[in-house]
């Protein structure tokens, strides 16, 4: 990221957070964060649909898969130098071209298209990019939140999927802007995806087969304990 586009992001950022003073506690702040993102942001198909190629190569079982995955779709989606990549999504990259053979496959997935900026910036992105900057918020505001990894299926394929999980009082509540955004494209209600227990959202996506990563499970279960520990009486 450049310095101009660090500056635009710290923009954007600042001014989510200054529609902030008005509410009255944390639970109606990260509502208004993901009302901002609702209305102003919109998903990119594009990357959706290497993701949907990805998995065709990949079985998301593992975390180990599953960043493999992350790292591919970043890699292809956004144009990326490979040697300008951290060393341990470079060296996923070529374990799995090394052991699948799939250096053709992969560069077929790839496409032209110039790389996007921020998600806060550009106003277009995927579930990843919407949790990473959800939660980067909710740091700054002094709201705890986990970025959640697992799966989900669109349109019959297994994909990645990432979304956030939130401690507000005494609740622990999942949030999916991403799902939320699929909602508004389809005329559907996006709230539909605010504030759910880990068992409304497993059940409202059964149909999808929506599941959990082992690690970020581990994740969702301390954060219950944390708002199970503010419930409980001292």
């Amino acid at each position: 990221m450049t310095n101009e586009e660090m500056l635009q992001k710290e923009a954007v950022i600042k001014e989510i957070i200054d529609g902030l003073s008005d509410k009255p506690n944390d639970i109606e702040k990260v509502k208004h964060i993901f009302n901002w993102f609702v209305e102003n942001v919109k998903y990119d198909h594009f990357k959706l649909e290497v993701a949907k190629n990805t998995s065709k190569m990949i079985q998301i079982h593992t975390e180990n898969n599953y960043y493999m995955y992350r790292t591919i779709i970043d890699y292809f989606a956004n144009k990326l130098d490979i040697e300008t990549l951290p060393e341990d999504k470079k060296n996923l990259l070529y374990e799995y071209i090394k052991l699948n053979n799939k250096k053709e496959e992969l560069a077929n997935i790839s496409n032209s298209r110039p790389n996007n900026p921020h998600v806060l910036i550009s106003k277009l992105g995927v579930c990843e990019d919407f949790s990473n900057s959800l939660k980067e918020i909710c740091d700054l505001i002094n709201v705890k939140c986990e970025t959640i990894q697992g799966y989900i299926f669109s349109g019959g394929i297994k994909v990645g999927h990432q979304w956030n999980m939130v401690v507000v009082g005494d609740r622990a509540m999942h949030i999916d802007i991403s799902s939320a955004i699929h909602n508004k494209e389809e005329n559907k209600n996006p709230n539909e995806y605010f504030g759910l227990t880990t068992q409304q959202l497993i059940e409202k996506d059964k149909d999808k087969n929506r599941g959990i990563l082992k690690d970020s499970m581990d994740k969702v279960m301390a954060m219950e304990n944390i708002a199970s520990d503010t419930r409980s009486p001292r």
